[in-house]
């Protein structure tokens, strides 16, 4: 009967401790997840020999934020030049992928680019974006209340202009690239469960497969 006792109180003790053990961690992710002020994790390190080629000897990674959408943690760092007072891009750490965003306030875009080439992933028109301005540009905050996502790909709930033949014809759903809550892209979505039906008659129709295809 002692020995029973013994061995359940044993057992109680070591349970306890692993709760308490696993708590910890958890705290620990969530304060470190939750921190503005905080290193970044995967390493914008990386980022070193694109940033090399792109700027020489001139760049410095400066300041390092955590930006919270809805949950998600992103973490971005600033890339400075020598002698520049504003930053000439932002390295973002997504849950999925590590990119590097070049920032022309003159010019209104921004040049994304992989941490293995200097090819560019794409170059993106910021002023499309009827809330982007670059005097008040802010990569951590929302220009207006209402803009949902700092970053990935959202549906906009709208459909496309074009106007494909099918039986009966149809329109696509639209999605929006997202970058520091700025839409850097729309782009109609290939996938034929979100056809939307339309009027024949009601435009020019775009032939998707002019070959017969």
């Amino acid at each position: 009967m002692k020995t029973n006792l013994i061995g359940k109180l044993t057992m109680f003790a070591l349970a306890s401790l692993l709760f308490v053990s696993c708590s910890n961690e958890d705290n620990v992710l969530s304060e470190d997840s939750q921190s503005v002020n905080v290193l970044a994790a995967r390493g914008a390190a990386d980022f070193n020999p694109v940033l090399t080629r792109l700027y020489g000897s001139t760049y410095r990674l400066s300041t390092q934020r955590a930006v919270n959408d809805a949950g998600v943690i992103y973490k971005v760092t600033e890339v400075t030049l020598a002698g520049a007072t504003r930053p000439k891009g932002y390295i973002v750490e997504t849950p999925d992928q590590d990119l590097y965003y070049e920032y022309d306030a003159t010019r209104g875009t921004a040049t994304e680019f992989a941490k293995t080439s200097i090819t560019p992933l794409g170059i993106y028109d910021l002023t499309k974006d009827p809330n982007y301005n670059p005097v008040t540009f802010n990569p951590y905050t929302p220009p207006r209340v209402g803009v949902s996502r700092f970053w990935g790909w959202e549906w906009t709930g709208q459909v496309g202009s074009n106007l494909y033949q099918g039986k009966p014809c149809y329109r696509k759903m639209t999605r929006t690239y997202y970058a520091f809550w700025i839409g850097f892209s729309t782009v109609e979505d290939n996938d034929p469960d979100l056809h939307v039906p339309a009027d024949c008659n009601s435009t020019a129709i775009v032939d998707e497969h002019p070959n017969g295809d």
